[in-house]
């Protein structure tokens, strides 16, 4: 699992840290811990930002589920799906 990397200031940003943990909760059973997939999309590289090229679709995505990716939008906070989204484009 990767980890969020220092910024500048020496400090993790605290949305990909709280987007890493909400993947580690939610997302790694099926994703994989590096975003390559265990039954779900490879999220890994730049995979899913081709998929998503629009942040807003991936955010879609993630609260309102698509095919067999379930639902969070009531299981997790606005802030969450943001940050998760963050993480899985910016770090995996």
């Amino acid at each position: 699992m990767p980890e969020v990397p220092q910024g500048p200031d020496g400090l993790a940003d605290p949305v990909l840290v709280l987007g890493r943990l909400v993947y580690v909760g939610r997302c790694v059973n099926c994703h994989g811990s590096d975003g390559g997939s265990i039954v779900g999309v490879d999220l890994s590289g730049d995979a899913i930002v081709e998929i998503y090229p629009d942040i807003e679709d991936h955010i879609s995505v993630i609260a309102n589920g698509l095919d067999a990716m379930p639902a969070f939008a009531d299981i997790l906070t606005t802030e969450e799906i943001e940050a998760v989204t963050r993480f899985t484009r910016e770090i995996l």
